[in-house]
Order: C-alpha cells, then structure tokens, then sequence
C-alpha cells in the first residue's frame, strides 16, 4: 500500500485512525506501507503492526490530468 504525497502534516490523530483497519490484518507474509518521501512524521504508533513503513526513494512525477 502506497500513500499518495501531499502538502500537510497530518496529525496522529488521523494517522492513527486511518492505519487502525491495517492493524486488523493478519496472515499476510509481506505487507508493507509506503510513505511519501518527505514524510517526516512519528509513526512510532505502528511499532507492533503487522506491516512495516517504508519511505519513498523519491518525489513521483505525477501527470496532470487533461
């Protein structure tokens, strides 16, 4: 899974509630979450999750839509 960029701080709040469904999952062998590349937030939280956090290599080009 994959989060997308964006120009905020989300608050842990939020970041807490949006990975409480991931922390449900179970049996999977590999499961990991991609943060952006310049997320530079705590996500100390999901110590004990069954996935681990990676951070993007780099910013993606994303092209605008026409």
């Amino acid at each position: 899974m994959e989060l997308e960029h964006h120009q905020f701080d989300v608050p842990w709040e939020i970041r807490a509630e949006m990975c409480q469904p991931m922390m449900e999952v179970k049996g999977l062998q590999k499961f990991e979450l991609v943060v952006p590349w310049n997320d530079m937030t705590d996500w100390e939280f999901v110590e004990h999750a069954p996935f681990t956090i990676l951070r993007a290599a780099e910013p993606r080009i994303v092209p605008k839509e026409w």
